[in-house]
């Protein structure tokens, strides 16, 4: 939904969407041409990358297809240079007017530049849908994603993608309201990883704000007045009291041992208490 409405935000996305989609499937229709590509591919970089066509209802798919294009246009460009009268001379008039309108894409630099800024700006949408979808995804990723999506797109500040910006920081305030905001917040909070650490100093944030907002989740999951011992574990836990040392010491090994694995890809900034602002709107 965010792709979407950042697809009707920005102008040119007509016009260099169509062009992508005519060249991947030129591309993608042509076996002769597609077999000098992977010819090429394996003598210059030693593998071959297959062309991704970009799907109308899969919005994630546009980004992967612009991504790959852009990965493979060293081999298009060096294909041309190298086979464009044979290429040229094949088919009827209207095959060689599409392979025409092809070549001539592939040359032109503006048509890339276009597809470079069209992946930047897909591409935290891309990491934040990847995170939802993934099988080990968890309520507290909800709005921890939407937090390192609006603090990347709050950093655009080319003046050709302020439309753009605009279109998916607005878009993310809207999808943001329509949630239980209360579950997801309550859900980073019991979660040793993050605590209150996303959240900016706010009421809400406060350990008096914290302690109304899981009463008034207790009342709604389990009816009657929360007990004390909730209230007392929770302000440990924040405080990081002797009896949950453990714990975070244990979340310290992981986030080591993660670090030598893999890239997070919400790791949003050395500070991360200005990203999220958990009362309607996303900061």
């Amino acid at each position: 939904l965010i792709v979407g409405d950042l697809f009707k935000a920005k102008d040119d996305y007509g016009q260099y969407g169509d062009l992508a989609q005519e060249l991947i499937t030129w591309l993608r229709s042509k076996t002769h041409i597609l077999a000098l590509l992977r010819e090429l591919q394996m003598s210059t970089v030693g593998k071959t990358l297959a062309i991704i066509r970009a799907v109308l209802t899969r919005w994630l798919s546009h980004y992967l297809a612009y991504r790959r294009l852009l990965d493979v246009r060293p081999s298009l460009e060096l294909l041309i240079a190298k086979h464009e009268a044979e290429i040229r001379s094949t088919g009827d008039a209207r095959s060689r007017a599409k392979t025409s309108a092809a070549i001539a894409t592939i040359k032109n630099p503006t048509f890339w530049h276009a597809m470079a800024r069209w992946k930047n700006l897909l591409e935290p949408i891309a990491l934040m849908t990847n995170v939802h979808q993934a099988a080990h995804s968890k309520p507290e990723h909800i709005p921890i994603s939407f937090g390192f999506l609006y603090y990347r797109y709050s950093k655009v500040g080319d003046e050709f993608d302020l439309v753009a910006r605009n279109a998916v920081l607005e878009s993310a305030e809207r999808r943001w309201a329509q949630v239980d905001q209360e579950v997801f917040i309550a859900a980073v909070i019991v979660d040793p990883l993050y605590k209150d650490k996303p959240f900016k100093n706010i009421p809400l944030t406060t350990r008096a704000g914290l302690m109304s907002l899981f009463s008034r989740l207790w009342t709604r999951f389990y009816g009657g007045v929360p007990p004390l011992e909730l209230f007392t574990d929770l302000d440990n836990y924040l405080k990081s009291s002797p009896e949950f040392q453990p714990l975070d010491i244990y979340t310290q090994i992981l986030v080591s041992r993660a670090k030598d694995q893999v890239t997070h890809p919400l790791q949003l900034c050395s500070s991360t208490s200005d990203l999220f602002l958990p009362t309607g709107h996303i900061s």
